[in-house]
């Protein structure tokens, strides 16, 4: 599987573990749902993830470092409830 789009349902809860056994998954979109629960890092894991789309959840805490040192071309994390300071590798981000 390379693409999992599980945008606009009503999934809740938080992300399993499970997903960073996806190693073919290059793009994953959960917007729009009430998952929740902090920045789930797992999905930092799959190795060749290039899109992440977790925005409109219920995600709180800081957004972590590692965020935005992967080789992650489009980040998307909009209309959440995280907080805390915006990490300072936010400059090394290979996203457009």
């Amino acid at each position: 599987m390379t693409l999992l789009h599980l945008n606009n349902n009503s999934f809740t809860g938080t992300i399993p573990d499970s997903l960073k056994d996806l190693i073919a998954l290059t793009e994953l979109d959960l917007n729009n749902n009430q998952f929740s629960g902090p920045f789930p890092t797992i999905i930092l894991q799959i190795p060749n993830l290039m899109y992440l789309d977790l925005r409109f959840n219920l995600f709180s805490g800081p957004i972590p470092d590692l965020v935005f040192t992967k080789n992650l071309d489009t980040i998307l994390l909009n209309n959440n409830n995280f907080e805390g300071q915006i990490p300072q590798s936010l400059g090394n981000s290979h996203a457009r």
